[in-house]
């Protein structure tokens, strides 16, 4: 049976799924998967939001007899695929395979460590724990939890007494025999690194979902930093041990001279290679661990001897850092100092990592790259730049199964209502995208993100909401992400306003969030990093990089927006350069294909049903509940997918419902009609 056969419309999922709708876009994906895996090539997908890309690329995975790496951008995504779609595709795939997770040693509770943990807090559940995953621990673990429960290069292998219990080298046995393997994008760069390590097991098929992300995590793997703060941990761990020149690294001295003086001369060849040497020496001085027999070893401090293998490995790792930052700048890469915190910090970052991810495909047989976000208009061709894609390559651009012209609205201030927003006008743009923002925060009556490309604009605005509107604001920064998240999901009406690192990643189906206000393009900050990136390419810099990585950024907060076939709302993008200048068709051109207006009364039309409902129950400012749909459309929506049979009930509700509607617009005042404007229309200009 094929993958598609197994995704259609009376296909086994659609037995094991209640209301079961294949998904054309899916079958479309599965198909060049397929033909990927037979041919051994390598594809390369955008799938929009909805279109299901994970069982596309699992199901032919599973139908070939498995042999498949899976990456994903983060932890969540992995947890997502073990914990539900793989179990599900499981049961109704009839079994047959075997899947596993692989993540770093030091995401895993050591056995050993634990025995000398004696916080009442982690102590049921390291008793507890089958997998010893402290991601699936009831607590998050403080960086300093962490560091005395994980385990670390320390680690003593086969002569540790809990090396039969331990749950690191358990996971390590399941994900060497398991046919397919999750996995996350460090993992797979640290592999790429060091290809002689087998971090992670050698199988036929590499899938790399979330594939515009692959590129960040590339450069995090292949560059290097250094910074006061990594000697906190080591000056911390060799108090007593004649290392006191770490704590004084630690604390932004050495030698009487401060941090930002000592950070500097690390980018130099010749201090940075004697600090190298320096740390290195105290490494070799330090005690060694006898490697003799383990009959020999019974009586032996395990506890100690792991720490001081630790301990050596730290020190190591220090210097390779250090001599990495003082060696000469390699081609596609620059090197520079930044702030951290109170203090600076050196780093070397390889910003062209196209021949590092080019080597994919020499390791798989089959590379399939995936994510909502990877063309640029209908091209691919930044995407293979940026990720060292030169081999040919299946392309395929599918669009979500989402109709983004009934669902969704684009809203474009009108040419000329908002200046340019460039640094000589700053504050009169950000002092109209506040009065704008607040007006579509009226009409929508909250149920918004709110998303900004810098911190002052972002706290600004929220100042301004809450003041202007009755509805709870919040900012980034007065909680965690997911708690955030979390408190947009469940406050009526609420706003929350964000910078960079909620555009992607925020996923609020539904009426609670039904507004997404983006200020302006956001082009990547004039960074070192950027300004040597730009050089590299020279005159076309703009219009290869800025542009593109624009137009993918916008993608991913539009796509905050529409989460399900029943999400309905408005995106707003108050920058006018996307109709004054010629870059603003391309990066228009990649956005879903919503309807665009540019006037606000627009918009307060296309909430006019929510707006109404919110009238009957009372004062717009009180939280509501209010559903998108009227209860009619709501049955007709139901109808339309329900089986062809068995629908009496329904169409009694309906007959019912349709009713009930005529006499409440019957007896509904004409100032409340859902056609009406709740708010007059306030120009930005005022």
């Amino acid at each position: 049976m094929t993958a598609q056969e197994i995704l259609a419309q009376g296909g086994l999922l659609s037995k094991a799924i209640p209301g079961y709708q294949e998904r054309p876009q899916q079958l479309a994906m599965a198909a060049l998967v397929e033909k990927c895996l037979d041919e051994e090539r390598v594809g390369i997908v955008e799938a929009g939001t909805g279109v299901g890309k994970s069982f596309a690329y699992l199901v032919p995975i599973i139908e070939k007899g498995g042999g498949a790496i899976i990456s994903t951008a983060n932890k969540n995504l992995q947890a997502q695929l073990m914990n539900k779609d793989l179990p599900f595709l499981h049961r109704a795939l009839g079994g047959g395979f075997t899947y596993a997770v692989a993540k770093g040693k030091e995401n895993y509770l050591c056995l050993l460590k634990a025995r000398g943990f004696s916080d009442p807090v982690w102590a049921e559940w390291i008793k507890e724990t089958e997998s010893g995953d402290l991601d699936e621990a009831p607590l998050v673990p403080t960086a300093e939890e962490r560091r005395r429960l994980a385990a670390d290069d320390g680690c003593l292998r086969r002569k540790c007494p809990c090396y039969t219990d331990c749950f690191y080298y358990r996971a390590l046995y399941e994900r060497n025999t398991a046919q397919i393997v999750v996995t996350n994008h460090a993992l797979l760069c640290v592999q790429i690194v060091n290809p002689a390590a087998a971090i992670l097991p050698r199988r036929i098929a590499l899938v790399v979902d979330e594939a515009h992300q692959l590129e960040s995590y590339a450069i995090s793997a292949f560059s290097s930093q250094i910074s006061s703060y990594a000697f906190r941990g080591p000056a911390a761990d060799f108090a007593g041990k004649g290392l006191a020149f770490l704590a004084e690294l630690a604390e932004g001295r050495l030698d009487g001279q401060r941090n930002d003086v000592l950070i500097e001369p690390m980018l130099e060849y010749a201090s940075g290679q004697a600090l190298a040497g320096l740390l290195r020496e105290k490494a070799e001085i330090l005690p060694e661990d006898d490697d003799g027999d383990d009959s020999q070893d019974n009586n032996r401090d395990e506890m100690l001897a792991a720490q001081r293998r630790a301990d050596r490995k730290q020190l190591k790792t220090l210097a390779d850092r250090v001599q990495i930052l003082a060696s000469p700048t390699p081609s596609g890469a620059v090197r520079h100092i930044m702030h951290r915190g109170a203090g600076l910090a050196a780093e070397l970052t390889v910003f062209d990592v196209a021949d590092q991810l080019g080597l994919l495909p020499d390791l798989f047989k089959t590379v399939i790259y995936t994510s909502a976000t990877l063309a640029v208009g209908l091209n691919l061709e930044h995407f293979r730049r940026r990720n060292g894609v030169a081999v040919p390559a299946e392309e395929l651009i599918v669009g979500s199964p989402f109709d983004y012209l009934r669902q969704a609205l684009l809203y474009l201030p009108r040419r000329g209502k908002m200046p340019t927003p460039d640094w000589r006008n700053r504050d009169t743009f950000d002092a109209k995208a506040r009065r704008a923002t607040l007006l579509l925060v009226r009409a929508s009556q909250g149920g918004a993100l709110c998303l900004y490309t810098s911190h002052y604009a972002m706290r600004e605005a929220a100042k301004y909401l809450a003041q202007e509107t009755p509805y709870p604001v919040r900012c980034q920064g007065e909680m965690g992400k997911a708690a955030l998240i979390e408190w947009l999901k469940t406050t009526p009406n609420a706003v929350l306003c964000a910078t960079a690192s909620f555009w992607e990643g925020v996923d609020v189906p539904g009426n609670a969030l039904r507004l997404v206000v983006i200020d302006k393009i956001p082009f990547s900050p004039q960074s070192p990093v950027q300004q040597a990136r730009q050089a590299s390419l020279g005159k076309r810099a703009f219009i290869d990089l800025s542009v593109p990585e624009a137009a993918l950024a916008l993608k991913q907060g539009f796509g905050r927006l529409i989460r399900t076939v029943t999400d309905r709302g408005v995106v707003a993008i108050l920058d006018p350069r996307l109709w004054e200048k010629p870059y603003g068709a391309l990066i228009l051109s990649s956005l879903p294909p919503a309807r665009q207006v540019d006037l606000v009364e627009e918009v307060e039309r296309f909430y006019g049903a929510a707006q109404e409902q919110d009238l009957a129950s009372g004062s717009p400012a009180e939280p509501t509940a209010w559903r998108w749909e009227t209860e009619v459309e709501n049955l007709i929506e139901e109808a339309l997918q329900a089986p062809a049979n068995g629908n009496d009930a329904l169409r009694e509700r309906l007959s019912l419902a349709r009713a009930a509607q005529a006499q409440r617009d019957e007896a509904r005042p004409a100032d409340t009609h859902p056609r009406r404007r709740l708010f007059k229309t306030e120009d930005p200009d005022d």
